[in-house]
Parts: C-alpha cells; sequence; structure tokens
C-alpha cells in the first residue's frame, strides 16, 4: 500500500489537499485503503512520533512549510537526520514563500487565485 501523509495546521487546507490527492490517484485506478491510504497530522510533533518508530512508513508526505509554531523547513530537515524515506513535498498558500529561496530548491505546492501551481 502506498502510505501518503499530510502535515497541515489549517483543518480545512488539509482537507483541500486530501481531496486532491484522491483524486489525481483515483483518476488513474487507485482505490483508497486498498492501494493507498491519507493519514493527516495537524501539528509536527505526532508526525515525528510515528516515523521515528517507522522511518520508511511513508512513500510521500505533503509538508505544511508554515507551520502556527514550527517551520516545516526545518522539520523537512529533521525528517533527513531521522533517515526518513518518504518523499517530501512541501506545501502553501503563501506564493511569497518559495518566491524568496525559503525553500533551497524543494518541491512547492502553493495555492494562488484558487488554482494549484507548481512554484
Amino acid at each position: 500500500m502506498y502510505r501518503i501523509a499530510i502535515c497541515e495546521d489549517e483543518p480545512l487546507t488539509a482537507q483541500e489537499n486530501e481531496t486532491m490527492l484522491c483524486r489525481i490517484l483515483e483518476a488513474r485506478r487507485f482505490r483508497r485503503d486498498i492501494d493507498f491510504s491519507i493519514t493527516s497530522f495537524s501539528a509536527p510533533k505526532p508526525l515525528l512520533t510515528s516515523l521515528q518508530k517507522q522511518p520508511s512508513a511513508l512513500r510521500l508526505l505533503l509538508l505544511d512549510i508554515v507551520l502556527a509554531r514550527e517551520n516545516g523547513v526545518e522539520l523537512a530537515a529533521r525528517l533527513r537526520e531521522l533517515n526518513v524515506e518518504c518523499f517530501p513535498i512541501e506545501t502553501t498558500y503563501n506564493p511569497q514563500a518559495s518566491l524568496f529561496g525559503t525553500l533551497h530548491g524543494h518541491k512547492v505546492w502553493h495555492k494562488h487565485n484558487e488554482n494549484l501551481i507548481y512554484g
């Protein structure tokens, strides 16, 4: 099973990300809970706790880079230190976050005018 996690502190955004992922995967004939699963985390600590126990548990992580109390870029660095084997895609609603070079070449999805843009 392809395991995906979303780390997003805004519940509506987490739901939108989950819906988008489901649409993409289901359009390719993947079935939820059979071929893939999605788990949402509203804060980094539970995600880190889970991944410390099983570093290879995830294949894909959608990670908000502007969390309320923490920095998603720093969290991604911490995951690399822990040898977590998933592919992180850093996300944000803030297009400025990718314009100032804060991501050091990482992939970023940002939402602008209700259209998902790869930045």
